[in-house]
């Protein structure tokens, strides 16, 4: 898309109109299959393994377990004249270093382009790290050999509570019993929602700076504190963290407070 824009000299103002417009087509593209081959197929070059469904169906009530223990949602009669935003769960592998699987994952994700701009969502955009300021700290690091540590933040979209009123519809096949024509009311974000990753990174600021560090202004996703003789740098890239320590208590004392 990049080199696109640069070939065609096209004024910058029209990029993220382009990046939009691009992103809705993905979304709306028909999941049919192709060359006589499923999605399934094409990415994996393999038919799917039906005798694998028990662990696909463990793995998506682990993740409607852990949205109900967090209380993602409320289940509500549906309103009149709601924009009701439909979701579905993505199936994927993870493999260890051998590449065997090792889990199966699921993930419940919404569909983020049914949503409408002034009703369901307002700013989409966020702040993410660059390579170049994660290479600069790391960098940092080496030289004066500090701690450096990278680590997951689980259910990273779960912690972020939302502003809008946003109703989606039940998963077919795992409806609860007794109130299968209820529509859940959204209390957190999901990976889907367009305002997902502004959110989080606005709550993710706002800790932050109850935690005392101070926002870079050349690189808004880079925080850095010195308190008490301990330094400590990071930057956040969606759900990842880059933690630069002066020593190894700093970071893990930083991870205990998150």
């Amino acid at each position: 898309m990049h080199v696109m824009h640069l070939a065609l000299d096209l004024p910058k103002f029209l990029w993220a109109k382009s990046v939009q417009h691009a992103t809705w087509l993905k979304n709306c593209t028909s999941m049919h299959a192709l060359n006589g081959k499923t999605p399934f197929e094409m990415m994996y070059k393999q038919k799917p393994n039906l005798e694998a469904w028990p662990e696909w169906d463990l793995s998506i009530k682990c993740e409607l377990a852990q949205h109900k223990q967090v209380g993602t949602w409320k289940l509500i009669e549906p309103l009149e004249n709601a924009n009701i935003i439909g979701s579905h769960f993505m199936l994927h592998y993870k493999h260890d270093s051998d590449g065997n699987i090792a889990s199966w994952k699921a993930r419940l994700v919404t569909q983020g382009f049914t949503q409408q701009q002034g009703i369901n969502y307002r700013e989409t955009f966020s702040l993410t790290a660059k390579l170049s300021a994660i290479c600069i700290i790391a960098a940092i690091a080496t030289h004066n050999d500090w701690k450096l540590e990278q680590t997951d933040i689980d259910g990273t979209y779960l912690n972020a509570p939302l502003l809008e009123m946003i109703y989606m519809c039940q998963l077919k096949g795992y409806e609860t019993p007794g109130k299968e024509q209820h529509v859940c009311l959204l209390q957190c974000t999901l990976y889907g929602l367009k305002q997902a990753s502004r959110e989080w990174y606005r709550l993710f600021c706002e800790v932050m700076h109850k935690l005392s560090f101070t926002q870079c202004q050349a690189k808004h996703a880079v925080f850095y504190r010195y308190q008490d003789h301990d330094a400590l740098v990071v930057t956040v890239d969606m759900d990842n963290l880059t933690m630069a320590g002066d020593t190894k208590k700093t970071v893990l004392v930083f991870k205990n407070q998150l």
